[in-house]
């Protein structure tokens, strides 16, 4: 069709995503943190359950997802692993991500915790420069995982898409998947330590 119109497709790479066509060598970075403990980046995603769900029981799904994403902040904190937590899409995470600190506050972990690190994602450069700066990624934003799998860090991928199991079992990863309205803290510490 393109070249029906005069558009030459000559030499234009074809890519599963265009998140595979980025060049992430720009993109290494220390970790935050100069302790012991690897930097855990934390991705937050607007999660309110399946299609089709009664707002009910989307409003359940939603509030089960950030109950269990706090309380696994609040195990690696304990824990003294530094979190960032990461955004994946300005207009929808940033309202999650605020009610995700709410959530951390009411548990007596504060904004000012040096342990937690969040810093606003305006761009795809933002996003990669946050990336390289942690060391294992647990996220349920689809281009966080393939990102970070692309700058050669572990990531967790927690699914709310077939997209995520296909990926993580693509490349032989398929333990490191978890469905998002079942997630077991217990398995995503076990992949910590």
């Amino acid at each position: 069709y393109l070249e029906g119109i005069g558009f030459s497709t000559n030499g234009d790479r074809v890519y599963p995503d265009l998140a595979f066509s980025m060049d992430g060598s720009a993109f290494h970075a220390s970790a935050d943190w100069q302790g012991q403990k690897p930097v855990i980046g934390v991705g937050v995603v607007d999660y309110s359950g399946q299609l089709g769900k009664g707002p009910i029981e989307r409003q359940r799904a939603y509030q089960n997802y950030m109950e269990k994403t706090a309380a696994f902040i609040k195990w690696l904190i304990e824990r003294n692993y530094p979190v960032r937590i990461l955004t994946g899409d300005v207009k929808y995470d940033s309202s999650v991500r605020q009610d995700l600190v709410q959530l951390l506050e009411k548990q007596g972990l504060t904004r000012g915790d040096t342990q937690i690190i969040i810093e606003p994602i305006l761009s795809i450069e933002d996003l990669m420069l946050q990336l390289a700066k942690i060391d294992i990624v647990v996220s349920p934003r689809f281009h966080n995982v393939i990102l970070a799998l692309m700058l050669e860090k572990p990531a967790i991928a927690l699914s709310h898409n077939e997209k995520f199991d296909s990926l993580m079992e693509g490349l032989g990863l398929s333990e490191y998947c978890q469905p998002i309205d079942d997630l077991d803290i217990e398995k995503m510490s076990a992949k910590m330590t």
